[in-house]
């Protein structure tokens, strides 16, 4: 066993000596106390860093009936972009849907595979665009 090999004996406390009689001596490389220097490195607990989001891009035309495709289901986009090309920015359980800069729609990820999602469509007044700069301040505050 390791422990025995360096002369600590394999208990509870083993490791917990090991690692104090390490980190409490100059390391070669860095010439500093471990300890030391981990008191400098400023970390904060993992409970108070914000959240990390996961959205990844990818490119898709708008077919000429207003529909983006993704993962096997269309959903509806405004009219007006029919036909122009769009970036999707997927997050876990949502896309946003950007032409250009502009951000035209939202939609949750529906299970299952060829189906349509008329959201748009149904209910134009809900169509707002906001630029792509103000969507990513407001995902950053």
């Amino acid at each position: 066993m390791e422990t025995e090999r360096i002369g600590l004996s394999p208990n509870a406390n083993g490791k917990a000596n090991l690692l104090n009689t390490y980190n409490s001596t100059i390391h070669g490389t860095t010439n500093e106390i471990p300890l030391e220097r981990l008191k400098n490195e400023g970390l904060r607990d993992h409970d108070t860093a914000p959240p990390y989001h996961n959205v990844r891009e990818e490119n898709r035309k708008i077919s000429r009936d207003s529909y983006v495709s993704y993962l096997g289901n269309r959903y509806s986009v405004p009219y007006r972009f029919a036909g122009r090309n769009c970036l999707l920015q997927i997050s876990d359980k949502t896309f946003n849907v950007f032409v250009g800069k502009d951000m035209i729609c939202t939609h949750e990820i529906q299970p299952g595979r060829n189906k349509k999602y008329e959201g748009y469509i149904a209910n134009p007044l809900l169509q707002t665009v906001i630029s792509h700069d103000t969507f990513m301040n407001l995902h950053e505050s």
